[in-house]
């Protein structure tokens, strides 16, 4: 796609200012914008954003090992051994008939059939149990691995686009030695998006693939596994190489991902900052300080009254700008190798080549007034004789309709005499 802005303000500059550039308002306008109060700040600031692809990747390889683990997790038996009241005993079992004849204190009667009765007995209760390190182990990982995803996710997915920005801020103060102008101006420019289509598939891709990740975990967070294992502590880093976890395929996969968590540091993408020269170059400049007197006459073009502005006044001299100097100075003297004389000579070269293009400048300006002054005479000349003619043609006009309104009463009286003579 072409740069339209950049055509149209070729033809801008070849169709107006090129026209301007002779004009004498133009000149005025220009010296004192020039010489007044400028605060002008350019910032041209683009953030690049490359996801880190690594950490995907690392999480992608654990999940088939996750899944396997949650799916079929370890278990044992677990047995509960407590002495209850005989009412509350659920089960009696050998275990039950061996702790009583070992604790003969809990048998409260001995019947004259040869039979006990008991007041408490040992309840032993077994059942399948999910808590192991392993099992608490994988629990704990799925845990931090759903909060590095999704804290990682967070930002990315809020911030797919790089960002790109444009700034300008221009405050202007001009002193029109009839009026006084005020002009701020503050743009800004942030493109929607600036990738191209290869960057765009290539981050399609990743965030594709960061979503399966975070769609995954969101399963396993919500699975039976999961929500039993919730109940029990969670396992702290270093974890413990158990025999399983050392030679199980499933582990070993799931301990390299929590070493990989835990020594990962960074936020998941990296930012490459890349921006323009802010310094406002000269033709820069000269471009705002166009479109400041544009908008000028647009606005003095819709107001009632009119402004008289005297374009023959001296043109103000500009100042120094010390800072400016001071910087020009001081990038010489650190960035190039040249002397103290060497610098004086090519001052004064240069000051000479200025000064003789501000005279050739002025000269021509003078003779291009003095031009302008004689056909301005030339013009209120011919005005002059332009009246004098019509004046004369007017008399001339007169005195021919003066003689031939006298022919005509002549010719009346001849007439008249002429009947006279025939009827006598």
């Amino acid at each position: 796609m072409p740069n339209m802005s950049h055509e149209i303000y070729e033809k801008y500059k070849d169709k107006i200012f090129d026209m301007l550039e002779n004009d004498m308002f133009h000149s005025y306008f220009s010296n004192v914008v020039e010489t007044g109060y400028n605060n002008i700040s350019f910032i041209n600031r683009k953030l690049v954003k490359n996801i880190d692809e690594s950490w995907i990747a690392e999480i992608e390889l654990a999940l088939p090992h996750i899944r396997v683990v949650a799916e079929k997790p370890r278990t044992f038996i677990e047995e509960q051994r407590e002495v209850l009241n005989v009412g509350k005993v659920k089960k009696i079992s050998v275990e039950t008939v061996r702790h009583l004849t070992q604790h003969s204190e809990f048998i409260s009667k001995f019947n004259d059939d040869g039979t006990i009765q008991p007041d408490k007995l040992l309840d032993v209760l077994k059942e399948d149990s999910n808590n192991t390190y392993e099992n608490r182990f994988v629990y704990t990982l799925i845990k931090n691995a759903k909060e590095f995803v999704d804290r990682r996710a967070e930002v990315l997915l809020g911030n797919v686009n790089d960002e790109e920005g444009v700034f300008l801020n221009v405050d202007s103060k001009v002193d029109n030695y009839n009026e006084y102008i005020t002009y701020k101006l503050e743009m800004r420019i942030r493109d929607k998006m600036v990738d191209d289509e290869e960057t765009i598939m290539e981050k399609s891709s990743l965030l594709g693939r960061l979503a399966s990740i975070q769609k995954e975990l969101d399963i396993l967070a919500s699975s039976q596994f999961y929500k039993e294992m919730s109940k029990f502590t969670v396992v702290r880093h270093p974890i413990v190489k158990t025999n399983a976890i050392k030679k199980n395929v499933d582990y070993v996969a799931c301990a390299k991902l929590w070493e990989f968590l835990h020594a990962y540091e960074k936020v998941g993408y990296k930012v490459d900052i890349i921006e323009q020269d802010s310094s406002t170059k000269t033709e820069f400049l000269k471009d705002i300080f166009d479109s400041i007197m544009l908008d000028y006459i647009i606005l003095r073009e819709y107001l009632d009254e009119t402004s008289l502005i005297n374009l023959n006044r001296q043109r103000r001299k500009k100042e120094i700008n010390l800072n400016t100097l001071q910087s020009f100075m001081q990038e010489l003297v650190t960035e190039y190798d040249i002397s103290q004389s060497e610098l004086r000579l090519l001052l004064l070269k240069e000051y000479n080549k200025a000064q003789k293009n501000k005279e050739k400048v002025e000269g021509a300006a003078n003779r291009l007034n003095k031009i302008r002054q004689r056909a301005a005479e030339e013009e209120q000349d011919l005005t002059l004789v332009s009246e004098e003619w019509e004046s004369f043609f007017k008399q001339d006009e007169e005195e021919v309709a003066k003689k031939k309104e006298k022919k005509k009463k002549k010719n009346s009286k001849r007439k008249i005499l002429n009947k006279r003579i025939r009827a006598s």
